[in-house]
């Protein structure tokens, strides 16, 4: 089963991998500007008011990178889980497929046998 799996997924893993390593290689680029930033304002031993004023660009490109991550699990159900269910769906067995709206549910009239009164 996990070959199988492998097998039909694996271009989307190796997608998703890349992904995931480019959006590192941006945080650790970032991460290398804003070293530059704080030691240009004399980080760790100056006051925070000094180096804290300019963190405003880093921020928001940390929380870019941070929110593009955020969308690999929901891309990840899309494209992989929602094809992986509506082929469970298409291929159901009989006895689990829904009875027609003509039929009248399982067990009615319900047989109670002979009534008390």
């Amino acid at each position: 089963m996990t070959w199988l799996v492998w097998r039909q997924h694996r271009a989307a893993y190796w997608t998703v991998l890349a992904a995931t390593a480019v959006a590192m290689a941006w945080i650790i680029y970032q991460r290398a500007g804003l070293m530059d930033h704080l030691t240009a304002h004399g980080w760790p031993r100056s006051a925070p008011d000094k180096w804290l004023p300019g963190m405003g660009p880093h921020a928001a490109k940390f929380l870019q990178a941070g929110f593009g991550l955020g969308f690999i699990p929901v891309l990840l159900g899309v494209f992989l889980g929602a094809p992986l269910l509506s082929g469970d769906l298409e291929t159901a067995p009989p006895n689990l497929s829904p009875p027609s709206p003509s039929a009248p549910p399982a067990g009615w009239p319900p047989s109670w046998g002979s009534a008390p009164w």
